[in-house]
């Protein structure tokens, strides 16, 4: 399938990516127009922020962040992972599917247990107060995950925990989905460095980078 760039945001290194995720949405539905529809988003721990992803979900927009290590509902989606292996599936893939290896590319066995409705995620909701999770009237808003291990040479280390608000009935669908995401990492970021020298500008300045970009 085509993929190009459908927004750009360029800011300074100081800039939080969290600040980011409605100016990107907002831009690439300006740029899609009338000629399709932004479906699903799959971005990294920077653009983490339980607001805007109860946003995403009422735009009916699609998502597949990582949590965080030190998340409440990591802990909580690993025990229950764990504690559920007969709900886990397996398959075997290249350990190139999801990061470069320099020589080497082996078979690692894959893991992925699909949890639905996780209520440790309470920041995630519109208009969350920090306070709020402590209120006994506090309801929080579901969220599913899916846990990824791995064995074999190179496998990870720690489980991935992926939060979504699609389907995780089939939880190698939002794996696959995830995946997905090393296509700017491996395509656009480094054709931006190594064909339009982004790494290296004349200038080091937003105008700079935006002129080397048109």
């Amino acid at each position: 399938s085509l993929r190009v760039p459908i927004a750009v945001v360029i800011e300074t290194a100081e800039f939080s990516d969290v600040n980011m995720t409605r100016r990107l949405v907002q831009q690439a539905r300006e740029n899609l127009g009338e000629h399709a529809e932004l479906e699903r988003l799959v971005f990294d721990r920077g653009f983490l922020d339980g607001a805007d992803l109860a946003w995403l979900t009422e735009q009916e927009i699609l998502f597949v962040i990582p949590a965080k290590k030190e998340m409440h509902v990591y802990a909580d989606a690993v025990a229950l992972a764990t504690l559920t292996p007969d709900a886990r599936a397996t398959r075997t893939e290249k350990a190139s599917r999801r990061r470069r290896l320099s020589s080497e590319n082996p078979m690692v066995e894959v893991h992925a247990v699909g949890l639905h409705g996780l209520t440790s995620y309470g920041e995630y909701g519109t208009d969350v107060k920090a306070s709020a999770a402590n209120s006994k009237k506090f309801k929080p808003t579901p969220i599913n995950a899916v846990v990824l291990t791995e064995s074999g040479k190179c496998a990870r280390k720690e489980p991935l925990v992926l939060l979504t608000n699609s389907s995780v009935r089939d939880p190698f669908c939002t794996v696959d989905a995830y995946w997905e995401r090393a296509t700017i990492e491996n395509c656009l970021f480094r054709e931006g460095k190594q064909s339009l020298h982004l790494e290296h500008p004349f200038q080091r300045n937003a105008d700079a980078i935006r002129g080397r970009c048109v």
